[in-house]
């Protein structure tokens, strides 16, 4: 509902919105560290090596900051 006040132009409450998407987006990161904590865990054991350096360069090339195969 912010989001479609904001874009109709009636925001009106801008600590409010920071604070909803603070909120959102602390969720997002908590819930994607999760998931690459328990992918990093697995992906060594069932990846062949060949496999883990092709992830590797490929998580390297898109900007992820984790090279996390390359050293497995």
């Amino acid at each position: 509902e912010q989001l479609e006040m904001m874009q109709a132009g009636e925001f009106s409450n801008a600590d409010m919105f920071g604070y909803m998407l603070r909120s959102a987006f602390q969720d997002r990161r908590r819930h994607l560290e999760w998931e690459c904590h328990l992918i990093d865990s697995k992906l060594p054991q069932i990846l062949a090596p060949v496999d883990r350096d092709l992830l590797s360069h490929w998580l390297t090339r898109h900007g992820w900051p984790r090279a996390f195969m390359s050293s497995h």
